[in-house]
């Protein structure tokens, strides 16, 4: 879901007004459609020099300022509603301030040019399947190298802050699954590469991708399992005793 690119930059006591109440009754009515349906704000970026046009409100008027109001209003739309966050515009921050040289921008220094739309496509991949689009093969006929920077930009921007995006969040309907609760749960952390559980335990195991590929094997002795060579992204282990859980790799 978007707004109007400008919209949500205005004061916090507009954007009450002007957005969020028609972002509650279009994401009602998308739950009251389907109550798993998962909502994804697509949180767009700021003009090249901001929003020169109004002056009224003077954070409008630079991309910082236009930048910071975007990220606080569709970061709470998301909150507000249940849904998560595609934060393409803090990946277009990302890239604009440790790689000027790529520019991200059309003529009329607001819609985005080729670097600017993969960028997009990178973060919604990244935000969706919860994998990494590092190393794809597709570059939108970007140079290879280029494009190798806007993968890496959008998994960073995604993976180090999957909880401000709320891409952690369970789907409304995920805690109970054929009438009993679905004990998935965030409780097991990444270390120097090693996910660590709680307890010493020997139990069998298997390491999945979001979307399903198996990825690692194997019978755990100990209180944590070596994932220093995955890939950024989000994880389910299942453990023969039945437990699953999801894990972040960073």
């Amino acid at each position: 879901m978007q707004e109007l690119s400008t919209n949500p930059c205005y004061p916090p006591e507009v954007v009450d007004t002007l957005t969020y109440p028609y972002a509650k009754i279009l994401s009602d009515m998308v739950h009251d459609n389907n109550y798993c349906t998962q909502l994804m704000f697509y949180m767009t970026w700021g003009r090249k020099n901001g929003y020169i046009s109004d002056t009224t409100y003077m954070p409008l008027t630079t991309y910082n300022g236009m930048q910071k109001r975007l990220a606080e209003s569709y970061c709470e739309m998301a909150a507000d509603n249940d849904g998560a966050v595609a934060p393409v515009g803090m990946a277009w921050k990302y890239v604009r301030d440790n790689y000027p040289e790529i520019n991200l921008y059309t003529e009329d220094k607001s819609h985005p040019s080729p670097q600017g739309t993969y960028l997009a496509a990178c973060v919604f991949y990244a935000s969706i399947f919860k994998e990494s689009p590092e190393g794809a093969s597709y570059t939108y006929g970007l140079p290879q190298s280029e494009a190798a920077i806007l993968q890496q930009a959008a998994s960073v921007v995604v993976f180090r802050s999957m909880a401000e995006w709320r891409l952690d969040q369970k789907p409304r309907c995920e805690e109970y699954a054929n009438g009993k609760r679905n004990r998935a749960s965030f409780a097991n952390i990444v270390i120097d590469g090693k996910l660590q559980f709680d307890r010493n335990i020997i139990v069998d195991y298997s390491i999945y991708t979001y979307t399903g590929r198996l990825c690692k094997q194997g019978t755990l002795h100990g209180d944590s399992i070596d994932v220093s060579d995955f890939r950024s992204g989000l994880y389910l282990i299942k453990l023969a005793d039945g437990e699953t859980h999801k894990f972040v790799v960073e």
